[in-house]
């Protein structure tokens, strides 16, 4: 896919932090985590934090057996270190931006909420009755940089030191290492690699999605069942257009008699 997305956003600074600084979502998600983050160096100091992240962490067994389903938003904001945080944070910032600014404010902030949450479901779902909690922003950030691959596979960036092309970024520096920790291949305890998973995976799906044959089918099913709304709603109409002919067409023989009637006389 070309970057003509990218060229209708051209910027007008040398500033790397000009898009991020233009885009208000992206700004109002880091604010939320780095707040929900202090607070919960606020809550360890008074032996609080576990509660919390039970509570409001990704925590399988409470969904299943007392229905927090909040859980499934809120575990987004929660983090379990400075760096689990930081990453997170700076992947949204490089890659967050430019799809706000592709897609706007609500578009983003939709998919961001969407993608977390359905990551942290399929999280749920191989864990139902896990008592160990899940938190971090990981599903919804690795959908950002999928969808991003999605637009711009070969948009160079660099890592540590090496550039390498969006879609090699996310083939051996997401999925390869994400599939090796959830077939229990890589030495990586405590990290959600089905969440990542899902995050990419349904990122790029929502970048390559042809929405517009969605919404085109979607016109065609309202339009469909405003029809059979209006069918059902007259069902009848047949049978009193029947009844009506009838009527007329006794009445158009009486005249027909009486004019008849007139001629002979």
């Amino acid at each position: 896919m070309s970057d003509w997305r990218y060229n209708r956003y051209e910027y007008q600074s040398n500033n790397p932090f000009s898009p991020f600084l233009r885009t208000t979502v992206v700004k109002s998600l880091v604010i939320a985590n780095t707040a929900v983050f202090i607070l919960q160096i606020i809550l360890g100091l008074v032996n609080k934090n576990f509660w919390f992240i039970e509570t409001f962490g990704l925590t399988p067994i409470l969904i299943t057996s007392k229905f927090f389903l909040w859980q499934f938003i809120t575990a987004m904001f929660l983090h379990g270190s400075f760096f689990h945080l930081l990453f997170n944070m700076l992947f949204l910032v490089f890659f967050g931006p430019e799809l706000e600014m592709i897609w706007g404010k609500k578009r983003f902030l939709y998919f961001y909420l969407g993608v977390g949450i359905l990551a942290n479901l399929f999280m749920y779902l191989l864990n139902i009755h896990n008592l160990i909690p899940t938190i971090g922003a990981s599903g919804a950030i690795y959908g950002v940089v999928g969808a991003f691959a999605a637009y711009f596979p070969n948009r160079q960036i660099i890592y540590i030191l090496f550039p390498m092309p969006m879609k090699f970024f996310v083939l051996v520096i997401l999925i390869i290492p994400a599939f090796l920790g959830t077939i229990g291949a890589e030495g990586s305890p405590g990290i959600a690699h089905a969440v990542h998973i899902a995050g990419v995976f349904l990122g790029i799906a929502y970048a390559k999605a042809e929405w517009h044959r969605i919404k085109n089918l979607n016109l065609w099913i309202k339009e469909q069942i405003r029809l059979w709304k209006i069918r059902r709603k007259y069902k009848n109409f047949k049978v009193v257009d029947k009844d009506v002919k009838k009527m007329w067409d006794d009445l158009e023989e009486r005249i027909n008699k009486d004019n008849k009637k007139d001629y002979i006389n």
